[in-house]
């Protein structure tokens, strides 16, 4: 850390003549040969100035701080500000190890230590019943908002701060044990002792509270180790009934009574889910007879009441709340609303007046993929040949050579459509026009011009060892991506994109052995499901103790053709499985027949 005297940008420099490029070489080597990297600075730009006036005047930043990887990793929070210039022409620079992290007003959260103080229960039963304003949402907000900053000042000024308190017993109880020990004495520690026991369990609260997240990792791994060790039949599915019967049906949709929303209240963990307001299911289960009726008429007025435009301003309260703590503003642009069929032309135009952002079209996309699913599957992914001609044409072809044009496709024609491949089989008619552009490009034709090619396009596609120059074709290459999410499928779902498809589609069924095609499916399980052929050609089964595998149907025999046993010994259409035939040694007839 310290003056170097060398800029590395243009940045860094202000006045005087242009910066040189040149003159960064030799600064710039050093610091990369010796593995070294710019910690950045808080302040003024310039660490350095000339002192002069107007045109004449010259400002670098000369000084800076460099650190190899290992010191970076032990401080990770390390920054360097640039301090006022006072009896120097340099600034002073000063290195912080650690990051000045000013606290703010904590979050407020309902202790459950609270519960032990009686007046804790008056603090809630005075400032709770208030004239009512708005509907009953709005009118529990403001009471839960009022309660709130009361119970602050009841915590500062009533309840105290448990750990001080127990600091002064404990000095009481140490001055009264140094006394006389008198009647009196003995009356005065013993009623000190009780009043720290009970500070004692109030911090004990606190901790098991504060505690919570770690027990909920423990049960949840207990859970999983349960039910890992007891695993369901396959053939469970069979016992439950897949029809809602009547009345369940008109049970669903009736409006929950009183004594089910308290029911549902009183099932709740006391400390799980406090929400933003800080209030956890403790709190309501124990001043339920103070704020159980305006819980009941909250719940009730959701499920009896439909939506609002004024709910649209909900909406953008809670966006704009996000920004403001996360320093992080969404960008309406880049933001869409997407509405209902029967939402009406009125009530659209007013919620995307409130909400600042315009309405979902089939047209609106999101990381290069549609938000609305349109019909057509070419109109959909239409744009990525788009955009691939207009990278394209950008490039003069009269002055690229042919080694130039091939750096260029591999590195930016066939990589474009990479992300949309992975995930998505393309019409085979929009592959074949990516490689229309393509090969248009290679030989220098324009995209409305015949040419003349020299060499047939499969030849060129076809792996360097082969002669050809190892450019991919856009269809087999779609395939290839898109088979791997189908390889993927063939064992445990143990990813969430997985679980969702398997639960969607599979119904506890094998997957290579699902029938039917993919017909009204997503578009991502349709190429998934066409591209499960290509599984089913090159797999083989790995055989191993209680391998559930049927030894004429399934292909697990790596020596022959399509790893399975040949026609003329599977006639006798048996359907022995490996497990039953996997002891100590193999059994005689299924190995003879084999």
């Amino acid at each position: 850390m310290g003056d170097f005297n060398a800029v590395l940008n243009q940045m860094e420099k202000k006045g005087g003549n242009p910066f040189a490029s040149s003159t960064r070489f030799s600064f710039w080597d050093m610091l990369t040969s010796l593995d070294l990297n710019d910690l950045g600075f808080q302040g003024p730009i310039f660490t350095w100035s000339n002192k002069r006036a107007g045109c004449a005047n010259i400002q670098l930043r000369l000084d800076r701080g460099v650190a190899n990887s290992e010191w970076c990793l032990i401080y990770p929070n390390a920054s360097i500000k640039h301090l006022p210039a006072i009896a120097s022409d340099h600034c002073p620079l000063l290195l912080l190890t650690q990051n000045d992290h000013s606290q703010g007003p904590k979050p407020f959260f309902f202790e459950e230590m609270w519960l032990r103080d009686e007046t804790c229960e008056e603090v809630v039963a005075n400032n709770w019943f208030s004239p009512p304003t708005g509907n009953p949402h709005e009118q529990i907000h403001l009471r839960l908002k009022k309660l709130r900053q009361e119970l602050r000042k009841w915590n500062k000024q009533t309840f105290g701060w448990c750990h001080s308190k127990i600091k002064s017993i404990e000095n009481a109880i140490k001055d009264v044990q140094m006394k006389d020990q008198s009647i009196e004495n003995l009356a005065l520690e013993e009623a000190l002792q009780v009043e720290l026991d009970e500070q004692y369990k109030r911090v004990e609260v606190m901790w098991k509270q504060k505690a919570k997240q770690r027990w909920l990792k423990m049960v949840t791994r207990t859970r999983e180790f349960v039910q890992n060790s007891h695993p369901f039949p396959p053939d469970l599915e069979s016992l439950i009934p897949q029809v809602v019967a009547e009345e369940d049906n008109v049970s669903l949709c009736e409006n929950p009574t009183a004594d089910e929303i308290k029911s549902v209240v009183f099932e709740m963990a006391p400390f799980k889910s406090p929400g933003p307001d800080g209030f956890p299911p403790s709190f309501f289960k124990n001043f339920w007879h103070i704020v159980g009726t305006d819980v009941v008429k909250a719940v009730q007025h959701f499920f009896l009441s439909g939506a609002e435009i004024d709910d649209a301003q909900c909406i953008q309260d809670c966006i704009l709340k996000y920004a403001t703590w996360s320093n992080q503003a969404p960008n309406p642009s880049k933001s869409f609303v997407h509405f209902s069929s029967n939402v009406s032309v009125s009530a659209k135009r007013n919620i995307l007046a409130v909400l600042q952002m315009p309405e979902c079209t089939h047209k609106a996309v999101h990381l290069g993929l549609p938000l609305c699913k349109p019909r057509s599957r070419r109109q959909a992914f239409n744009h990525i040949l788009d955009k691939l001609s207009g990278k394209l044409s950008g490039w003069k072809m009269k002055n690229l050579s042919q080694a130039s044009r091939g750096v260029l496709i591999k590195s930016i024609g066939q990589a474009l459509p990479i992300y949309h491949m992975s995930t998505f089989l393309l019409p085979k008619s929009l592959c074949g026009k990516m490689d229309s552009t393509l090969r248009k490009f290679w030989w220098g034709a324009r995209q409305d011009k015949k040419f003349l090619a020299l060499k047939c396009w499969d030849d060129i596609c076809a792996p360097k060892n082969l002669g050809g120059l190892g450019f991919r074709k856009m269809w087999e290459f779609n395939k290839a991506l898109v088979s791997k999410l189908a390889w993927q499928m063939c064992f445990p779902q143990d990813k969430l994109w997985s679980q969702i498809l398997g639960a969607k589609y599979l119904h506890f069924n094998s997957f290579l052995e699902l029938p039917g095609r993919a017909v009204g499916a997503s578009w991502i399980w349709q190429g998934i499901m066409e591209c499960r052929e290509i599984i089913k050609e090159g797999a083989c089964y790995h055989v191993f103790a209680n391998s559930e595998i049927k030894i004429w149907q399934d292909p697990w025999i790596p020596t022959v053709q399509n790893f399975l046993p040949p026609e003329e010994t599977c006639k006798n259409g048996l359907k022995t499985k490996i497990c039953s035939s996997f002891e100590i040694s193999w059994k005689m007839i299924a190995n003879h027949g084999i």
